[in-house]
């Protein structure tokens, strides 16, 4: 699914974000003169439906990091498709999220048991070397 803003629009926002896409768990925003690709990795599934007075917006915001969170704002969509991308983006993510968390409980007692035969083998304190390889 994607998003464009009208031609009026693009040429207010000149260099602003101006169109989205879902592109297989990777949010893609763009303008003419930039195109940046977000993981799903680094969104952290919150979208912001900004509504104006001319046309509306959609917020995508990252992952906090160091106290710093940053996000990307695409500009000159109608209210009613931000509410519909937005939904679907959301959707998308959790289906998304749902599937990394399944990997990951099935993956996790084998690396519990990894870590606990490690911690019993290697009582005391170990220099790098002894363990890098």
């Amino acid at each position: 699914m994607q998003l464009a803003a009208s031609k009026t629009a693009q040429f207010l926002t000149q260099n602003e974000f101006n169109h989205v896409e879902l592109d297989d768990n990777v949010l893609v925003v763009s303008s003419h003169t930039l195109e940046e690709r977000i993981p799903f990795n680094v969104w952290n599934g919150k979208v912001a439906v900004k509504r104006g007075l001319l046309w509306s917006g959609l917020q995508f915001f990252a992952h906090e990091s160091e106290g710093r969170q940053q996000s990307w704002l695409v500009q000159g969509l109608s209210l009613a498709s931000c509410r519909k991308f937005a939904k679907y983006a959301v959707e998308a993510y959790q289906v998304w999220h749902e599937k990394q968390c399944r990997d990951l409980f099935a993956v996790l007692p084998q690396w519990e048991q990894a870590i606990s035969g490690f911690v019993r083998q290697h009582h005391s304190f170990l220099i790098h070397h002894s363990i890098a390889g």
